[in-house]
């Protein structure tokens, strides 16, 4: 259901707030609510008809000082939707403004939305930001998720007494938690005309200034950000697929670090990603001049990770989209079943040769005729244990701390770091609620499988000298010849 919450913060606007519920009333569906926080105007709130309109008041404070971010937090929390759309009571939404929010809200992002400015003369004045390149976001007109923004409080109430600033201090904390913040003019109103500063405006510049370098420097201090769990991408040239990853991750609900590995890419289409993330403050970016392979990669991700004090890390493949709650589930189960050391979850693919599909990242082994054999499970409900997990969407505990071995270079990576695993007596199992698109990327509106690119295939895929000498290197190490079906 593509319900939504609109917020609208006020204080004594009577006749612009009409204008905004008479065009809000036309666009609504019966499952959305329009909430009013009024901070006890003295003349009232105007009566509406609406049965979706709700008036609510948090406690009064005398006298009424600015506390517009004391609102908007009161608001989010009696929100029954968890997409949320706040705006102000003297902007005027377009037609399309609802049914824009529902089609284009992701988890992920905090949209703001385009603000024409009325004119003292009636003229109106297009917003700046279409033109000037730059993602502002401003209170009059925000989309955003209410369970992901509340990973970093909200909108802080520093701000209150004072005109400005919150909403933009608020954005920068969801970009340096790692979501995608940015302007988008499918979300249009125009704001009426009224004085444009505000006493106070001085003092918010200010705190504003020093909060911001605070999120930046470390963002827990200040927030409930305090992350336990690492997840780690490495990027394998496929800027693509990488893209769609990491927004996917940036829906992520429970606080995260995410290591993200360049392996040499320095491409334009590379590192228009990678910059977008390598700054922020939930990112730790490692950048490897001369490409490794992924065992020896992953193995110091490990390391890292465990010295950071980290309790569990999450490795996903670059060509892996999540699906809602992936990570989320994999802790979960992390924590509800302590005695299994790691937990992968499942894929979900398509191609010409098999319709769309789900398998689990892990399953059985056995011995036939000499050979080792590791078959997956079909997907099914539940956690259950495995003989072998794959690296493609699992968590590992990082107590006690088994690294992938480092000297092995591609190919059988996870199956060789099963077998030290469960070498140490420890166990494994796979997780039926955490899944992922494979090799997806988003078309438009849709999810659609792509190829990878010729360097990517030649280089980790068809490097058929390498694969067998990895082959023969774990006939060495384990006594057994692995077969493939």
């Amino acid at each position: 259901m593509n319900r939504i919450s609109v917020l609208i913060p006020f204080y004594e606007k009577q006749k612009t707030l009409l204008k905004v519920l008479d065009e809000l009333t036309l666009q609504i569906y019966p499952q959305d609510e329009i909430l009013i926080i009024d901070d006890h105007s003295p003349k009232g709130v105007p009566k509406c008809d609406c049965p979706n309109v709700r008036v609510i008041r948090p406690p009064k404070q005398e006298p009424h000082i600015w506390r517009l971010n004391t609102l908007r937090n009161y608001g989010i929390r009696k929100a029954k939707s968890d997409r949320i759309l706040i705006l102000d009571p003297d902007c005027i939404p377009d037609i399309n403004l609802l049914q824009n929010a529902r089609e284009m809200f992701h988890e992920s992002t905090l949209y703001g939305g385009r603000i024409d400015l009325v004119q003292e003369d009636g003229s109106i004045k297009e917003d700046p930001r279409i033109y000037s390149g730059r993602g502002d976001i401003y209170g009059g007109c925000m989309l955003f998720s209410k369970s992901r923004t509340a990973l970093v409080g909200w909108f802080s109430e520093e701000y209150n007494g004072a005109w400005g600033l919150g909403e933009i201090d608020f954005s920068h904390k969801c970009y340096q938690s790692g979501m995608i913040t940015g302007f988008t003019q499918k979300l249009h109103v125009i704001h009426q005309h009224h004085v444009g500063w505000h006493e106070g405006h001085e003092r918010n510049q200010q705190l504003f200034a020093k909060k911001r370098t605070q999120y930046m420097k470390n963002l827990s201090s200040v927030t409930p950000y305090k992350p336990r769990v690492a997840v780690c991408v490495l990027s394998l040239m496929r800027p693509y697929y990488l893209k769609e990853c990491l927004r996917s991750i940036a829906a992520v609900r429970i606080p995260i670090r995410l290591f993200l590995v360049n392996q040499g890419d320095t491409g334009d289409a590379q590192m228009k990603i990678v910059n977008q993330w390598k700054n922020k403050w939930n990112t730790t970016y490692i950048f490897n001049e001369t490409p490794k392979w992924p065992g020896p990669s992953r193995a110091e991700i490990f390391t890292l990770a465990k010295e950071m004090g980290f309790q569990y890390l999450v490795t996903i493949d670059d060509d892996c989209f999540l699906h809602p709650h992936a990570v989320e589930n994999l802790v979960k189960a992390a924590d509800e079943h302590p005695e299994f050391h790691g937990i992968s979850g499942y894929l979900r693919f398509s191609s010409k040769k098999t319709s769309r599909t789900k398998y689990m990242l892990g399953g059985e082994k056995e011995i036939r005729e000499g050979k080792l054999y590791f078959k997956p499970f079909p997907w099914r409900k539940g956690v259950h244990e495995a003989e072998y997990i794959c690296n493609g969407l699992r968590l590992v505990r990082l107590d006690p701390l088994v690294t992938p071995d480092p000297e092995w270079t591609m190919g059988m990576t996870d199956y060789d770091w099963s077998m030290q695993v469960k070498k140490e007596g420890l166990r494994l199992a796979v997780c039926g609620e955490a899944g992922a698109f494979h090799k997806y990327q988003r078309v438009g509106a849709r999810m659609k499988n792509r190829r990878n690119p010729y360097k990517y295939d030649e280089l980790y895929r068809r490097n058929e000298v390498e694969i067998a000498r990895m082959a023969d290197r774990f006939k060495m190490k384990w006594g057994l010849e692995l077969g493939f079906e």
